[in-house]
């Protein structure tokens, strides 16, 4: 029964007990009643079941009151006793009550037993309050003398009435110097202004708790700066009694924060160059470095002029050391920085975009912001990191709730196709405050965001652009952003989509149908497709091979996919960035799902040269990897090797 109670009730006599149960009733008691008439039944009772209350007749045939009261004592000290009986005599009603009962009913007047219950239990209820107040009040008092932090409290006019052991220890004042004594006397250091006081007692007349770091003085005269939390005593007539503070000592910490921020500062600049150049430096400088070693080479086997020869050899020499120098660099980055692996997998990315929306809606509604989202397609398919996007879209989602006071945020995600490119475009556009066109320009510098307080005007948000668009960028993906201030921002992502596969489908076909079937190599070389974008590297690679093999290039992924699905290869040499259209990686998967191609080597000839891409590319299904810039000699020597295996 809801908010009953259990009475545990020992009567020998049917009609008294029935009598009592229906003065419970008639005076609005609802209670659950374990009837018992013997001492056995009431022990057993006792140590079974858990009561609230305990009637009691006093004249039993084989025991007696007093009797059953002592036993309930012993178990249950605190459990309300009250006697229903005939009368019983002054003298034993008195000594009962020493003995702990709360009352006795007479039963010719058991109309008072309605009272007597409900006032027992309220007494009950009361004395456990009590209690457990007092224990309350046992450990804050104790939390108090032990804790490590200086605590005081004031009266209303901030004179001492209290203070710890530990304010002693740290301002060397004892409570008997200073009760009754004005905070200002003893604390005040004069280190702040006339402008900081008046905002600290503006705080203290508000009647909220506050923070505020603060210098203080101690007995000694040593000043030490602390954090002092403040916060008004209010009793529950809501009456302000006064305050309590609580100073923790911060002054070790502020001065290496001091320190941190002035050895930050001095190295900010440099650390964040260093940091952006090692991070772009594999692919931007190795290109170059395809054709200068490559085509070196070639001259030092084919000039015939020793002058030449010796010129040659120079460039050659010079450029195996600028490669060493990079990979040297590179591997210093890895010691020195904890990188981010790029896993790449099939993902839809409406789907991703609707699990971040619904992140932020309950932040959104707190704030009255609206969210609205376009979707111009039911899917779109990329070939990411998922974890990596995610983490991108809601960086930028983030600040535009953040910096949005009204209005909302509008979300569309679309697809661009062209002849053999898919982009899919994410813009995120804000009614917020905008950002000045002085700062536009640096919103997303790696270099001069720190040093130049971009995180402090605009707290987070430039600090989160900056690592988004590097996230972005390891996606092989751009962002850009417009605003204007106090009118909002919008933030475009593009990111190459997986095309349709009819479209594809459609693609390949067409390239297929331009493709002439070639008469059977009769020429006894292995036939070789070379995936590749670069112009110069293809000129490279064909003086390298085609004394060897017979070679076949295609510029892109979709004519590399075309051109598998008409001939049969030996062996492919795949590059990874293919520019415009689909990558390496998803030209691999494609023409590994041709007939008869499960099982012919393809090996990845790319720039990307971390320690760690290797096995990256090893796990995407490539046979081998090949770093670019590489040797002549180890190129023909891998593709022999692969082919005869």
């Amino acid at each position: 029964m809801k908010n009953s109670i259990k009475i545990l009730h020992l009567e020998d006599n049917k009609t008294d007990a029935e009598l009592v149960n229906e003065m419970l009733k008639l005076g609005g008691v609802n209670a659950e009643i374990k009837l018992v008439n013997n001492k056995n039944d009431f022990l057993m009772q006792l140590d079974k079941e858990k009561y609230d209350i305990i009637l009691c007749d006093y004249n039993l045939p084989d025991w007696d009151g007093l009797h059953a009261l002592i036993e309930t004592k012993k178990r249950f000290g605190e459990l309300p006793f009250i006697y229903v009986s005939g009368t019983i005599g002054e003298e034993r009603a008195v000594q009962c009550l020493q003995f702990g009962a709360m009352d006795y009913v007479v039963k010719e007047r058991i109309d008072r037993l309605v009272p007597a219950v409900n006032r027992a239990l309220r007494l009950v209820k009361e004395t456990k309050e009590r209690k457990k107040v007092e224990s309350e009040l046992a450990k804050i008092k104790l939390a108090v003398e032990n804790a490590g932090e200086a605590i005081f409290m004031t009266d209303t006019g901030a004179k001492f009435i209290y203070a710890n052991p530990a304010f002693t220890r740290i301002f060397g004042w004892k409570p008997e110097e200073i009760i009754d004594i004005e905070t200002p006397r003893i604390l005040k250091s004069g280190f702040h202004d006339d402008a900081f006081y008046k905002d600290f007692y503006t705080k203290i007349i508000s009647n909220k708790p506050f923070n505020t770091e603060i210098i203080n003085k101690t007995k000694n005269g040593k000043y030490i700066e602390v954090e002092n939390k403040i916060s008004p005593i209010i009793d529950k007539d809501n009456t302000i009694l006064g305050y309590v503070s609580i100073l923790e000592d911060i002054s070790l910490a502020k001065e290496y924060e001091r320190q941190i921020v002035k050895a930050r500062l001095e190295a900010e600049e440099m650390n964040q160059l260093k940091s952006y150049f090692l991070s772009n430096i594999s692919h931007e400088m190795r290109t170059p470095l395809i054709s200068i070693i490559g085509f070196s080479e070639i001259l030092i086997q084919e000039a015939e002029n020793k002058e030449y020869k010796e010129i040659a050899q120079n460039i050659y020499d010079a450029g195996v050391r600028l490669k060493q120098t990079i990979n040297s660099i590179l591997s210093l980055q890895e010691l020195e920085n904890k990188k981010v692996n790029v896993l790449l997998e099939k993902v839809e990315l409406i789907g991703l975009i609707k699990n971040v929306k619904d992140e932020f809606e309950k932040v959104s509604a707190s704030k009255g912001l609206y969210i609205k989202t376009i979707f111009e397609r039911d899917e779109i398919w990329l070939n990411t990191d998922p974890n990596i996007l995610k983490k991108v879209i809601e960086n930028i989602f983030d600040n535009a709730v953040k910096f949005t006071k009204s209005g909302g945020i509008s979300l569309t995600v679309s697809r661009h196709d062209s002849e053999n490119i898919s982009e899919a475009i994410i813009k995120i556009a804000d009614t917020g405050i905008g950002i000045s066109r002085d700062k536009l320009d640096r919103i997303f510098s790696p270099f001069r965001q720190e040093s130049e307080g971009m995180s402090r005007p605009f707290e987070g948000m430039g600090l989160g652009l900056s690592i988004s668009k590097q996230l972005v960028e390891l996606l092989h993906a751009q962002i850009s952003i417009e605003s204007k201030l106090d009118k909002g921002t919008i933030v475009k992502i593009k990111l190459q989509a997986i095309p349709d596969e009819n479209k594809l489908s459609a693609s390949i076909n067409s390239l297929k149908n331009k493709i002439a079937e070639p008469l059977p190599n009769s020429n006894g070389k292995p036939k070789i497709l070379m995936v590749e974008d670069n112009s110069g590297n293809r000129t490279l690679f064909t003086r390298y091979l085609e004394k060897d093999f017979d070679l076949d290039i295609a510029e892109n992924g979709i004519s590399g996919i075309a051109k598998a699905d008409t001939k049969q290869y030996s062996l492919i040499l795949m590059d990874i960035n293919l520019g415009p259209g689909i990558d390496g990686i998803e030209t691999l998967k494609r023409i590994r799902a041709l007939p008869n191609y499960s099982y012919v080597p393809i090996i990845a000839v790319t720039a990307y040269a971390m320690p760690w891409d290797k096995q990256k590319f090893l796990d995407y299904g490539f046979d081998d990897y090949l770093q670019k810039p590489l040797d002549r000699n180890e190129l023909i020597e891998k593709i022999n090797d692969l082919i005869k295996k």
